[in-house]
Order: structure tokens, then sequence, then C-alpha cells
């Protein structure tokens, strides 16, 4: 069966699945610490474990951009699907020229990427790109999925907080800890 970030959100699919899903992808991962909870705290920061995952707009992916200035594939994606190309999706909330880096098909919708088994195999290529670029930490892993290689080295303060929010929480996971 097929689950939708949106059903998610709407209380079709429980976290349950969510947590069923992250646990046939998690063995994907080349990361050396715990992978389901890693999976799981992108999911929490992102959407609330899918109650949140929306297509988003992200301006910072819109035809003004400096990236769709550097992206041949951003610029391709706006115009072959306009400003959907400037989203992130799903409950990892990947966004649509990542997913694009890592094999996502540019005549693929992209609202295939809402779909659990839709997002996930590219949210595992992205982690795994990251760490083969030197994100091997969790909280570098974080601060990279969310702003990009460059905050290995040149964070600014909102990934800072997004990392320290992320390791917070998966710290609290792998300690069995509940999460206030």
């Amino acid at each position: 069966m097929s689950y939708s970030s949106n059903e998610l959100s709407n209380g079709l699919v429980t976290r349950e699945i969510l947590r069923e899903t992250t646990l046939f992808y998690a063995p994907h991962l080349t990361f050396e610490g715990d992978k389901f909870v890693l999976l799981m705290c992108i999911a929490e920061m992102e959407s609330s474990y899918g109650a949140a995952a929306r297509p988003r707009y992200e301006a910072g992916y819109s035809r003004s951009s400096i990236a769709y200035r550097r992206s041949a594939l951003l610029r391709q994606g706006h115009d072959y699907w306009g400003d959907t190309a400037a989203m992130s999706y799903g409950c990892h909330q990947i966004l649509w020229v990542v997913a694009r880096e890592h094999g996502f098909p540019l005549s693929s919708n992209p609202m295939d990427l809402q779909k659990l088994e839709g997002s996930f195999p590219f949210v595992i290529k992205y982690i795994n790109s990251l760490i083969k670029s030197g994100a091997t930490k969790a909280e570098s892993i974080f601060r990279c999925y969310n702003g990009g290689l460059g905050a290995l080295k040149h964070p600014n303060e909102a990934v800072i907080k997004y990392g320290e929010k992320a390791l917070s929480t998966y710290s609290q996971l792998v300690s069995n800890k509940p999460i206030v």
C-alpha cells in the first residue's frame, strides 16, 4: 500500500507507518551511528514526524535566487515544472533539486516526493553523499541536511541552532529518553 505524507499529516497514516518505512530504509545509510534515529530526527525537525509534511516553497530556490543562477538542474526544473521545482517535499522535506541531483527523474511529478516511498530513496542517497563528503557525525549531517555542504565549514546561526536541536533530539532518542 502506498501512503503519501499528506495522508500521514491527515491522520490516515500513523507515526507507526513512518516508523516502519524508516526501519525499511535505514539499513541503506552508511552512517556509523543509529541510522533509524538519525532519519526519525530529520523527520521530526522537518515535519514533526509528518504532521506538517506539506510541500513547502523555498524562496532560496526561486527563479530570482543565487541557487537558480548556479544550478542547471534547478533551471531545467523551473522550465519543466515551474515553481514546484523550488519546493521541498515529504516527511524529510527534501528539495526537488536535491532529489533530482540524486536521480529523481525530471519527468516525474514533484508531488511523487510527498509519498514516503517516493522521497525516501533520495533522502538516503542525499545523506550518504553528505557522509561521503565529510559530514560523518550526527550533528554535521543535520547541519548539512539543513544548510548544504557549506555548513561543514561555514554554518550560519540558523544552521547551528538546527544542528544543536537535532543533536539533542538524537541523543534523547538514542538514550530512550522521552522527548518533551
